[in-house]
């Protein structure tokens, strides 16, 4: 952008003495000069006949004086030239923000437009301290000065601003305690900054307070009591350290829609008649410390979100769900729960997530929820659930991205219709009581085949919620919230799984992680195991596989986490990439493997053999086997004389005999 171009027109619109075409010239060569903008926002800009004040984000009065100043969300680069806006002292709103423009303080020159009710500069690479002139500007009805890199505390200043209506200062690195004053707030969000301290108790005196956003500082001390006593609809104050209970004012805040306040330390009873609030919508209650059992909330038929995560709600689940058309997340996990799922949970046809994972649930997998047909998360990990994982499951739910069923005591083979959820993209199966084989159906997960990531519903929504889900990733418990719908996985480890496993598992080849450990797996790894080409975690550990390991293998190339440890695999470690560098304890308890990392060096015709799997050309092998099948006697003797004049076959014919020996040797112990 021309910062020449810029100036020259804003000080002609600032009471120059330019005419209407001089005006109009200079906006059209100054919208020339724009290197990144949207399109929709330049198109009236035209020279057919109108004129500069009609153009989209200019605003001029009868004297043609500039009033407002609107070129946010423009993309707009490169350093602006805020001292250019020197002259217009008439200024009632500016708005810059989110563009692109080059670091700088704070404009010095903005609290000289004393005029000013709307001032708009969020997202504008503004760094430093917000200056104490900022209580110039007493005519400010809204400031937004959101997701910069503020710092330093709020001026005192600050409390000058009576007809403040909107402070929008979160994403920053603010820090200090909240601003004092400012009783004619509407709005107030200071969240995703470093703010310390207690909340002040005046803002329960403001009557107009009906957002007040908080969340993601270092706030301590109790809630304040009489927030509960306005107009109040979203309370946001998670990720803070505040203590003691929920005030039962709030359960008499009517007009609250929101209520967020997870990962503090709260404790005590949640306020029963919160749940009969006319127009709740979001409860997010969870990772604190409320106890008790939970309550029953029949009244509450506008909640869309109930998170009541990692707390310490004991009991059944109360039979409570019937009108509960409307809710769409539910999250009970972490918590003492116990019992049955009530059949009236199949009531919630609307339902997308559904958490009940790290409790005492018993019974049989609900069939009640056959109904929720909408649902993509279902987690019923860790509980007490038993007998078989039903059928019905892979044509009741279309949409299904995530099964976890873990830790639990499921029984019975893994029904081949569970593949039929062309959706999934995480099935955790793990410490169960499965047997049998995995079906070759495996190969119906079509989301796993999908090679190219992108986010999606499980990573945000429209109420600002991301879906988490814990996996077992490369040998620990981890966590998945943001990244969630990148990753593809299955875990089918701690089972009674039988056979060979189906080839046709390497057709998923968007798969990122595979753990198929600790079952009775038996025959070899599938050859085109390479085929698997984004896993990064594979793991095959304390099976009864046995057979080389492919030389497919070594092309997994994003392979950082691998296990092939206590079964009865044999024969050179392939080479290449990375698999040399492993721990070579990922290779132990197998007696036949050698070659580096491990210790044991392979005997002279594996490394041989080797040498020849790296270079082999297939018509030379395939003629090879031709050979064999003449007459004995010409047979062998010319081809003894042919592998003595060709050293590259002579290799080739070693490995494959060593192959048959290997298979019939295998054979036996059958």
């Amino acid at each position: 952008m021309s910062s020449l171009l810029l100036l020259l027109f804003l000080c002609l619109l600032g009471g120059g003495n330019s005419s209407p075409e001089e005006e109009l010239q200079i906006l059209l060569e100054f919208k020339a000069s724009l290197s990144t903008t949207k399109n929709n926002t330049f198109e009236s800009w035209t020279s057919e006949g109108r004129s500069a004040c009609s153009f989209a984000g200019i605003k001029c009065d009868s004297t043609g004086s500039l009033r407002v100043l609107s070129l946010s969300d423009n993309t707009l680069t490169s350093l602006f030239p805020w001292g250019s806006l020197g002259n217009l002292t008439d200024l009632e709103v500016l708005s810059l923000g989110d563009n692109f423009f080059d670091p700088s303080p704070f404009p010095e020159v903005v609290v000289k437009f004393a005029k000013l009710t709307l001032l708009f500069l969020s997202d504008c690479n503004l760094r430093g301290e917000i200056p104490s002139s900022i209580g110039n500007l007493t005519h400010l009805v809204d400031l937004e000065l959101a997701v910069n890199f503020f710092t330093g505390g709020i001026t005192a200043e600050i409390a000058r601003l009576r007809n403040l209506r909107q402070l929008e200062l979160y994403n920053n690195s603010l820090t200090g305690s909240l601003p004092p004053g400012l009783k004619n707030l509407v709005s107030l969000q200071l969240f995703v900054n470093g703010f310390s301290g207690e909340v002040p108790l005046e803002l329960g005196n403001f009557r107009y307070l009906t957002t007040l956003g908080l969340y993601s500082n270092r706030l301590n001390g109790m809630l304040p009591p009489k927030l509960g006593k306005g107009k109040m609809r979203k309370l946001l104050t998670g990720n803070n350290k505040f203590t003691g209970k929920i005030p039962d004012s709030y359960a008499n805040c009517s007009s609250l829609v929101r209520l967020r306040v997870r990962n503090n330390s709260l404790n005590g009873v949640v306020p029963a008649r919160l749940w009969g609030l006319p127009n709740l919508e979001i409860i997010d209650l969870a990772f604190n410390r409320f106890e008790g059992p939970l309550p029953d909330i029949t009244g509450a038929r506008t909640l869309v979100y109930l998170l009541m995560a990692g707390n310490q709600l004991s009991g059944h689940i109360p039979d409570c769900w019937r009108r509960m058309e409307n809710l769409t997340f539910l999250d009970l996990s972490s918590n003492n729960l116990t019992g049955r799922i009530p059949s009236t949970m199949g009531s919630m046809v609307g339902l997308h997530t559904l958490h009940l994972n790290n409790n005492s649930f018993t019974g049989r997998f609900p069939l009640s929820l056959r109904k929720c047909q909408g649902l993509v998360t279902i987690d019923l990990g860790e509980n007490r659930f038993h007998g078989e994982v039903p059928p019905w499951i892979g044509d009741s739910f279309p949409a299904l991205k995530i099964l976890r069923l873990r830790a639990n005591r499921f029984s019975g083979g893994i029904p081949p219709q569970l593949f039929r959820l062309a959706a999934l993209q995480l099935l955790d199966l793990a410490d169960n009581d499965l047997a049998g084989s995995i079906p070759r159906s495996v190969s119906n997960l079509t989301a796993m085949a999908i090679r190219r990531q992108q986010r999606d519903d499980l990573h945000r929504n429209a109420f600002d919620y991301s879906d988490s889900v814990s996996l077992m990733w490369k040998g620990e418990m981890s966590s998945f919230k943001r990244t969630l719908s990148l990753v593809r996985g299955i875990d089918l480890s701690c089972n009674f799984l039988s056979h060979e496993i189906p080839s046709e598992l390497t057709n998923l080849s968007g798969l990122v992680y595979l753990n198929l450990s600790r079952n009775d797996l038996t025959g070899s790894i599938p050859s085109a195991i390479g085929n698997l080409d984004l896993i990064e975690s594979l793991d095959l550990s304390r099976n009864q596989l046995s057979g080389a390991v492919p030389p497919s293998i070594a092309s997994l190339t994003f392979l950082d986490s691998l296990d092939l440890s206590s079964n009865n695999l044999s024969g050179r470690i392939p080479s290449g990439n990375q698999l040399q560098t492993l721990d070579p304890s990922v290779y132990a308890g197998n007696d036949g493997l050698c070659g580096p990392p491990l210790p044991n060096k392979c005997s002279d015709h594996l490394e041989r053999s080797t040498d020849v799997e790296e270079n082999r050309d297939g018509d030379e092998i395939i003629w090879l086997y031709l050979g064999t099948g003449h007459g004995f006697v010409v047979g062998f003797w010319g081809f003894i004389g042919l592998l003595s004049f060709k050293r590259r076959w002579r290799l080739a014919f070693f490995r494959s005999m060593d192959k048959v020996l290997s298979r019939l040797s295998i054979g036996l112990k059958r």
